[in-house]
Formats: C-alpha cells, sequence, structure tokens
C-alpha cells in the first residue's frame, strides 16, 4: 500500500508539472479508438497496480493516473517509454476495466508523431459490460420459476399416472371385445400389457390386442405363444431366435417388433398393430389385375430383400403374412420361421418347416437355406396373386411336395391368365428354377426386373 501511496505521489508531483513542457520533438500524439468512445483512459506503471473492475476490494492496488478521455487527442512523452511499450487502462461506467499494452517501438524510433492505437485494420477496444443486479435476480428469478414448474409438472404427471393406474381396469372392462368363444386372458393383465381384444388364433400362438397401462391410446399387438408349444424341445431357441430378428429387423415394409417376455410362464412378443387384413382376403377367384399387384408386389419384395440384407431368410413367404393396411400400406409379418445365418445355433434342427404350397426344393429336402429359398416362394406368391391359383396343386401334402421336387418346371403364366405383362413367364421361370443357383443372384435383382416389366 505503501510503494502505491509513494507511486501515485511521484506521478503528481514530477512528471504532472513538466508534462505541459514535453519538447515538440518528443511528443507523441495518440488517438485511441474505444468502444464506448466515453471510456476514459488511465496510465499505469505495471498490470500488477491495476484494479480491473470499479467493484474490486478497495484494498487493491490501484497505481494509475488519469490521463484524458479516449475521444480526444492525447499526448505522451517519448522519454517515458524506452522499452516500447505504452501501458493503459481504459474505463468506462457500467464497464469492467481493459488494460492493453501497446507496442509502439517503431513510433519512438521512427519519431512518427502521431499514431492511432489500435492501428487502423484492427478491431477497436472493447470493453465487457458489468452484469447488472437486476440481471442476475432476474436468471435467478427465471431458474427458481422453472424449478418450481418442471417440480410441478411431475406432479401431476405422477397423480395422472396414479389415476389411470387406479382407472385402468375400469377403462378395459369398458373397451373389452368379447368373442363367441370364452377366453380366460381376454380382460387380463400380461406382463405390462392389458389384453382387450382377440385379434387371431393359429396353431402356434393367438393374437391379441392389447395396450400398456399408461398408453391406452397406442394398442399393439400382443401375440402369445400356446403353452403346449413352449413346452417343445425346440421352442426357446425359436423364441429367442424370433425376438433377435424381429429387432434386428426396422423397415417400413416389416412389421415392427416392440418388446417380449414371459409372464406365468406364457410366452408373449409385442408388436405393431397393424389395421386391416392379410393379402389372402384380398384375392380372388382370378387374382388381381397387373395394376392392383404390381404396387403390392413391389413392396413385398422390398420387405424381404432388405430382410436378405440382413441375413434373415424368412422361410414363411405366403399371402397370410402379408398385411394391407387400411392406407394402402404393406407389412410382412411373421418371422417365426425365420432364420439368421448369425444365428444358426438356435436353428431347428432335423426339421422341415414352412407351407408346403411355397416351399423350395431344398428347403423340402433339408438342404441348407439361403435368399435363394424365398426367392422361390415369392415366384410361387406371385403366380399366384395374378391368377388365383398356386403353380403346384395336389390333391394332398405329398402331391404337392412331390410337384416341387420334380424336375418339370412350373406352368407359364401366360398359359393361365391372358394380358399380363411380357416377360413375366421370363421373372417367375427364372424365381421358380429348382436349380437355387438357377435363380436371380437376389431378390434385388428380381424386383428390378419386375419394375422394368
Amino acid at each position: 500500500m505503501k510503494s502505491s501511496v509513494l507511486c501515485s505521489f511521484l506521478w503528481l508531483v514530477l512528471i504532472v508539472p513538466l508534462w505541459a513542457q514535453i519538447p515538440e520533438s518528443e511528443r507523441l500524439t495518440v488517438q485511441f479508438r474505444v468502444e464506448p468512445s466515453s471510456a476514459s483512459v488511465y496510465h499505469a506503471a505495471s498490470p500488477n497496480n491495476v484494479r480491473h473492475s470499479a467493484d474490486d476490494s478497495e484494498d487493491s492496488n490501484d497505481s494509475v493516473l488519469a490521463i484524458g478521455a479516449a475521444s480526444d487527442k492525447l499526448i505522451f512523452d517519448r522519454r517515458l517509454y524506452p522499452d516500447g511499450n505504452l501501458l493503459v487502462v481504459f474505463r468506462a461506467d457500467g464497464y469492467q476495466d481493459e488494460v492493453r499494452t501497446f507496442a509502439i517501438q517503431n513510433v519512438l524510433r521512427n519519431k512518427i508523431e502521431q499514431v492511432t492505437l489500435p492501428p487502423e485494420g484492427q478491431p477497436p477496444v472493447s470493453l465487457v459490460p458489468k452484469a447488472r443486479e437486476w440481471a442476475s435476480i432476474a436468471i435467478v428469478g427465471a431458474t427458481a420459476f422453472l424449478c418450481l414448474g418442471l417440480l410441478g409438472a411431475a406432479y401431476f404427471r405422477w397423480k395422472a399416472t396414479r389415476v389411470k393406474a387406479v382407472d385402468i381396469k375400469r377403462w378395459v372392462s369398458e373397451n373389452l371385445v368379447l368373442s363367441t368363444e370364452i377366453d380366460p386372458l381376454i380382460g387380463r393383465k400380461l406382463g405390462p400389457y392389458w389384453l382387450v381384444e382377440k385379434l387371431g388364433h393359429g396353431g402356434m400362438a393367438t393374437v391379441y390386442r392389447a395396450v400398456r397401462e399408461e398408453e391406452t391410446d397406442a394398442p399393439l399387438a400382443l401375440k402369445v405363444i400356446h403353452q403346449h408349444v413352449a413346452e417343445g424341445q425346440d421352442f426357446l431357441g425359436r423364441f429367442r431366435r424370433e425376438v433377435l430378428i424381429g429387432s434386428n429387423l426396422i423397415h417400413p415394409g416389416i412389421v415392427e417388433l416392440k418388446d417380449a417376455g414371459v409372464e406365468e410362464g406364457r410366452h408373449y412378443i409385442a408388436m405393431e398393430l397393424v389395421v386391416g387384413r392379410d393379402l389372402r382376403s384380398h384375392l380372388s377367384a382370378d387374382g388381381m389385375s397387373w395394376n392392383q399387384a404390381l404396387p403390392i408386389l413391389s413392396k413385398v419384395y422390398e420387405a424381404v430383400a432388405h430382410a436378405h440384407s440382413k441375413d434373415v431368410v424368412h422361410r414363411d413367404l405366403k399371402p397370410e403374412n402379408i398385411l394391407l393396411t387400411e392406407h394402402g400400406e404393406v407389412k410382412l409379418t411373421d418371422f417365426g420361421l425365420a432364420k439368421s445365418h448369425n444365428l444358426t445355433n438356435l436353428t431347428a434342427t432335423g426339421s422341415v418347416l414352412g407351407t408346403p404350397s411355397y416351399m423350395a426344393p431344398e428347403q423340402i429336402s433339408g438342404q441348407p437355406l439361403n435368399p435363394a429359398t424365398d426367392q422361390y416362394a415369392l415366384g410361387v406368391l406371385t403366380f399366384e396373386v395374378l391368377t388365383g391359383r398356386l403353380p403346384f396343386a395336389g390333391e394332398d401334402v405329398m402331391q404337392i411336395l412331390m410337384a416341387h421336387l420334380s424336375p418339370s418346371p412350373a406352368p407359364s403364366l401366360s398359359s393361365v391368365k391372358e394380358g399380363l405383362p411380357d416377360g413375366l413367364d421370363g421373372l417367375l421361370s427364372r424365381m421358380m428354377e429348382k436349380d437355387p443357383k438357377a435363380r436371380f443372384s437376389s431378390v434385388a435383382k428380381a424386383l428390378e426386373k419386375l419394375r422394368t416389366l
């Protein structure tokens, strides 16, 4: 503190009286460029003796001497800066101090009479505004208000969830759709899902419309595996395979798998609920017209090609596994028999799986399957969609299987239905080649050919 007072005294006693007596040859006129222009300029002997804000403690060293307004042309004595460095402090009300050192060696050496600092072409010295007290208060208040708002929202959401949990049984009872057959699961909870309607029944599972407790406005399809199926030797492997494969197939043309679990010994899979009917219900005795069939078939081929890109072979392509929504969307479903090359250890061993009318010869004979197997089934399905009949028929399952195994090719499409595009015969005959190697290299290639017809 004493050294600071002494330094200030020397400035006042020795330098100020001599200021006006600076020889003209030693005068250096400086014009500072500062924002705001109302700032004042102070001389500092050392940066350690500068308080950078008027809000600093009064005990801080502040050995500075006022020189003048930054907007004025200020005169300095060259003799006071032998090291060529000009140290000044800029101050303005409402702003933090800015300490700057300007190198003026060239100015001193060349005896330049007037200089602008910072030099033209460089940005001016900009002072940083002080944080206003009211601004700090406003920030604190806004933060507190936001926290209260979040707490309030969390409370009301918790309360709404509590009410919804209490009322879910009433909601389920009011929205039940009872079938003619008595089903003990209707109206019950399985895992986090409430079952409100039976949608379909098959040899391996029953599908229900279900809702989660907190999402009654977002129904989904819950596939519940029959208990006698779940007791089978290979069931767990196939169940896990379907879950793992389904979770990896994300495509607009494939029904999305959302969740899976087991509750009270019942295995279930939660899936996207598709409102519509399967392709079988859209087929007439004469099949579809080309204009009707092409958009549907293209989307089916796309979905199968996507599954193949994920190393998944469906193995059970048929009209019942293709859903058409009310908005014209096409969804491929039921990957319960699917095989993934990445999950070979989960594949059922020694079993022939699929639907006989759509099975490729290699699938019937138990040979290794690959995407060409699905391509064969797509050829059969395309034939049926366009004609209303299957290319290989028989009075019983064995006759159908033998027709697929026979080296005789499938009948030509044009021999069954007229008015279809040229080239369809060639497309389907290649897709239904008995030798997998003679088929297209991929379903994607078959799709390209289909779209050119």
